[in-house]
């Protein structure tokens, strides 16, 4: 399974759970499409750039903390960048963790 079917999988899961209270998914890179390539989730200032690793799925739970899931495909894991975002989520009373299923996720928000 490609990690956008998991990070969708994620979302229905996420969207209907009784702790969240919103979700988004944050997704960069380029895409091929007919006659060319688009862009998305570009950064916009210097300050965003330095600001790499953010997690794929963010929202905010009822208690009122911010969460953020790193997804994965299975057998692959976070980058450095990746991993010192959920550290900075973690340090700051968010929830964070990174995992490749919706049982990861939901075992995340939990």
């Amino acid at each position: 399974m490609r990690e956008s079917g998991i990070q969708t999988d994620i979302m229905c899961a996420l969207g209907g759970h009784q702790k969240v209270v919103w979700c988004m998914v944050v997704t960069t890179g380029i895409f091929r499409v007919k006659g060319g390539y688009i862009t998305t989730g570009h950064y916009m200032t210097e300050h965003e750039k330095q600001n790499t690793g953010m997690s794929d799925v963010i929202g905010q739970l009822i208690d009122g903390r911010f969460f953020s899931i790193e997804v994965k495909k299975p057998k692959k894991e976070p980058t450095e960048e990746q991993y010192a975002f959920l550290d900075l989520v973690r340090n700051n009373n968010g929830v964070s963790g990174w995992c490749d299923s919706v049982e990861g996720a939901l075992k995340i928000i939990d």
